[in-house]
């Protein structure tokens, strides 16, 4: 079965916003808030927009080589 990636709440970060998510579906009502930063277990990362309830979420993606936890 694959790994299904869940967001770890405890390694979240959130910064502000800085444009678009590449990979996402555009919504421009959640430009303008914040950017929500998820991360799984297994280091994959989904980074989502936020605007006062509109949300612009992205896929998830795979760490690359050199973030690759031991």
């Amino acid at each position: 079965m694959p790994h299904r990636h869940r967001p770890n709440p405890a390694t979240a970060s959130i910064y502000a916003y800085t444009g678009p998510i590449a990979g996402a579906v555009e919504n421009r009502r959640a430009h303008g808030g914040v950017r929500f930063v998820d991360r799984c277990n297994c280091g994959a990362t989904r980074a989502t927009n936020s605007n006062g309830g509109a949300l612009e979420r992205g896929p998830w993606r795979e760490p690359d080589s050199t973030q690759v936890r031991s």
